[in-house]
């Protein structure tokens, strides 16, 4: 993706936290990052992370990279709302308390 032009979307390869915070200072819309538990760890460090999209697939693979190994400290979180698609894949939004 990276070169690509794409309306309303940046794509941030390094300093996430640095990046996201510029952004949330400005007017506009929601920020939604897709993917990498190694930024989500950097953006969770520096509170920059007002809700979460987990997205639950009906498989138990055994082994992969943990979503929240590098957390320290426990964060409280309000489940408000919750879809399951067809595919028995379920998405759970949180908000950070």
């Amino acid at each position: 993706m990276a070169g690509q032009e794409l309306p309303d979307t940046m794509i941030i390869s390094s300093q996430p936290a640095e990046k996201i915070k510029t952004l949330k200072e400005q007017r506009g819309t929601n920020i939604l990052m897709i993917g990498s538990p190694g930024a989500v760890h950097s953006l969770l460090q520096e509170n920059l992370i007002d809700e979460f999209l987990l997205f639950v697939n009906p498989v138990i693979l055994g082994q992969g990279i943990p979503l929240f190994s590098a957390v320290k400290e426990a964060t409280q979180l309000k489940l408000i709302n919750n879809i399951t698609f067809s595919s028995g894949v379920a998405c759970l939004r949180y908000e950070k308390l």
